[in-house]
C-alpha cells in the first residue's frame, strides 16, 4: 500500500467532455486508486493513490488528452484507504 497521494486540480475544457470517465479508466489501467469528481467553479479535483511512475502516467495522458491547465499539484498524506478508482459526485 503506498501511504502518499497526489492532489490534482485541472481548469479548462474539463466538464461535459468525459475527463471524469477518461481520468477513471486511465487510472484503472494503472491500476491507481483514489477519486476524481466536479467542483462547482468548472474545474475537476482528482486524488490519486500509486507509484509515483503510475501518478506521472495519469497526468501526462490526461494533459495530453483534454485542452485543461494542470493548475495544483500536491503531494498529500493519505487521509483515507480507497478501493479502486471511483468517480465521485
Amino acid at each position: 500500500m503506498h501511504d502518499e497521494a497526489t492532489y490534482f486540480l485541472f481548469r479548462g475544457r474539463v466538464q461535459g467532455v468525459f475527463f471524469r470517465a477518461t481520468a477513471k479508466e486511465i487510472a484503472d489501467r494503472a491500476g491507481i486508486k483514489g477519486f476524481v469528481r466536479n467542483l462547482p467553479g468548472g474545474e475537476v479535483e482528482l486524488l490519486a493513490q500509486g507509484t509515483q511512475a503510475q501518478r506521472a502516467k495519469l497526468e501526462k495522458e490526461l494533459l495530453s488528452a483534454f485542452c485543461c491547465t494542470l493548475v495544483k499539484k500536491e503531494s498529500r498524506p493519505l487521509e483515507r484507504s480507497f478501493d479502486g478508482f471511483k468517480i465521485e459526485f
